[in-house]
């Protein structure tokens, strides 16, 4: 998708399967730095995270454009102009296009602040896939198990990896008292709020369920 869609453009990302209530998928800049780097040499990794719970009933194809729209915020990131945090621009929009997939916002606009989007029949980006497919006998090869859902859907920390396990790491952790509150981040805006574990907490702004970080 990178060589096809982008010229090669793009750098590395860290790729990683995230369980955030409510999207599909997000890109967060210099998410990773690398451990044996100086800091003056360290540039950082972004990250592209997926759902893994809506791959269950979505197709290949479906997964795949999500990580592109993804990847064009990547390429918007470093090639073009970024406008306030978790907006999708004109830019944007003319990116997405041309790789071909149409952007969808809740008011049927191409630009605004939760945008989806959908495949273009026909369009460089279906067209690609399809040739992926076919030449590497290429698929999703994992999802969520309908277990894991069923406790999501039961459990607000259930699946989330900050959750229940605060103290990963330090040797001591036997001894460690839970703490009374967890930071929470919009993954759009990135606006923090604090509050128990348990909680649930949305983004105002953005309309969106903000995630422990």
């Amino acid at each position: 998708m990178n060589k096809e869609l982008f010229e090669g453009q793009l750098p590395d990302v860290v790729i990683t399967m995230q369980r955030v209530r409510s999207s599909y998928g997000y890109y967060w800049a210099e998410r990773f730095t690398w451990r044996n780097s100086s800091d003056n040499e360290n540039e950082g990794l972004g990250e592209i995270a997926l759902n893994p719970d809506l791959f269950l009933r979505h197709s290949d194809e479906d997964i795949v454009s999500t990580l592109v729209h993804e990847m064009c915020h990547v390429w918007q990131h470093h090639f073009g102009t970024v406008s306030r945090n978790g907006y999708h621009n004109a830019e944007f929009a003319t990116k997405m296009e041309l790789v071909g997939l149409q952007p969808m916002g809740r008011d049927g606009k191409r630009t605004g602040q939760n945008m989806d989007h959908k495949v273009i029949a026909g369009g460089l980006f279906q067209r690609t896939f399809k040739r992926m497919v076919s030449r590497r006998n290429w698929s999703v090869l994992l999802q969520s198990s309908n277990h894991t859902i069923e406790a999501s859907a039961g459990d607000e920390t259930a699946g989330d990896e900050t959750a229940g396990d605060e103290t990963a790491g330090d040797e001591k952790a036997g001894d460690a008292k839970p703490k009374s509150k967890q930071k929470f981040t919009c993954l759009q805006c990135k606006q923090n709020a604090w509050a128990k574990p348990s909680a649930h907490l949305m983004c105002g702004d953005c309309l969106v369920d903000m995630t422990i970080s």
